[in-house]
């Protein structure tokens, strides 16, 4: 009994290049891949799909679709084929993609401008698809906007977030608008061509429509990643510190080297070393650097203290500026955030900002402003925090 091997052939799945109006850059890519050995035979999940076979010369055609017709007509099918094209698929459902292994045949489209005037659909799906983009900007900006208006914190809610977001957003924002102006641009340029009478100029380059491609979609994965690990902004307990890492020192327990953080045996004094309960940075887009120390210090008798200080290094003073007022404001407790009352400005020679208050509890709070850089504070002890601006202000300069 004989049997039967069945050989089967390596497929292949690729982006295509980005710039779906640049036919002709899509037709040499698709060459390339056929010179390579690599045959398409459709397109699935917005990829080109191949087969492994010998490599060899042929060509690629695309033309649009009509009226979003998928399925080309029998009869043109039937024509074409009569010429030696093979239809292969549709791409991004807006062409309709022809294969001639002979590369020596007759060409699909001869006359430019008859070829132009097959654009006129797609064309005005364009500019319905052009409308559309713009009312979701502008629909998106205007929630952005309302949640920053009615949030009161949104600069820390902004900093609550896990590092990276704000940039991946703003890059996808940014190469989303660069891909849409592309596009726009490379059907001017196509119709424009066409309608003079000019036929379009094969082969061409595509290496940087390929390389536009894999960083879209490298950044809309990056962010589909990222996304469900951001904070929501609700549970900021004024270190800020979703995402951060730990910065203790594994043989003393300390703060590393470094690290920006008001120490209690400067403030009270003290008996011994401090004990760190927390000790944590970050880097953001809008902070390079935040540091959140949490420590306790025993201090005479049966008495210790308590300190939860903050230091945020931001990019520009304005932004520093509305950091302190944000955290001077009133907050509210909450899971995960430490309540205050309102902080009351208070003159300082040291400093750029000084905001203090003490709770009815008899704790304290004072938030520190120098240049870019801020210092948050909420402590329990016996000094008056109100008379250590001078320490604070030492503790920001060491970062000057």
């Amino acid at each position: 009994m004989s049997e039967t091997l069945r050989e089967e052939k390596a497929e292949l799945r690729a982006l295509c290049p980005a710039g779906a109006y640049d036919v002709v850059a899509t037709e040499t890519w698709l060459e390339d891949m056929a010179r390579e050995g690599w045959r398409l035979v459709g397109f699935r999940g917005g990829r080109a799909v191949f087969t492994q076979e010998a490599p060899c010369a042929c060509r690629y055609r695309l033309q649009p679709l009509s009226r979003g017709k998928e399925t080309p007509d029998a009869q043109r099918v039937e024509l074409y084929a009569a010429l030696g094209w093979t239809h292969v698929g549709v791409l991004n459902g807006m062409f309709h993609v022809w294969r001639c292994d002979d590369p020596d045949g007759t060409e699909l489209d001869t006359d430019p401008v008859v070829q132009g005037e097959g654009y006129r659909y797609l064309k005005g799906r364009m500019v319905r698809g052009a409308a559309v983009n713009l009312t979701m900007l502008a629909v998106l900006a205007a929630l952005l906007a309302w949640g920053g208006y009615h949030s009161k914190t949104p600069l820390l809610d902004a900093l609550e977030d896990v590092p990276g977001r704000l940039a991946l957003c703003l890059l996808c924002i940014v190469l989303g608008m660069v891909v849409w102006l592309r596009d726009i641009q490379q059907m001017r340029r196509l119709l424009r061509s066409l309608s003079a009478g000019v036929p379009l100029e094969r082969p061409k380059h595509y290496r940087r429509q390929l390389w536009l491609a894999r960083t879209a979609t490298t950044l809309i994965f990056l962010l589909l990643v990222v996304m469900p690990f951001a904070s929501t902004g609700h549970s900021i307990d004024g270190s800020s510190l979703s995402g951060g890492w730990n910065a203790r020192d594994r043989k003393t327990g300390e703060p590393k080297a470094g690290s920006v953080y008001l120490d209690l045996r400067e403030v009270d004094g003290g008996v011994g070393a401090p004990k760190y309960f927390t000790v944590r940075t970050k880097v953001h887009e809008l902070a390079p650097r935040i540091d959140h120390v949490r420590q306790t210090l025993s201090l005479s008798g049966d008495f210790s203290a308590w300190v939860d200080s903050t230091y945020f290094e931001l990019r520009t003073k304005p932004l520093a500026r509305r950091l302190a007022a944000e955290w001077s404001a009133v907050r509210p407790g909450a899971l995960g955030v430490s309540p205050h009352g309102a902080l009351e400005r208070t003159p300082s020679a040291a400093l750029d900002e000084f905001w203090w208050c003490r709770e009815k509890s008899g704790g304290q709070c004072a938030v520190a402003v120098l240049g870019r850089r801020v210092l948050t504070v909420q402590y329990e002890g016996p000094t008056n925090l109100r008379e250590a601006d001078g320490i604070m202000a030492n503790v920001l300069e060491s970062k000057h």
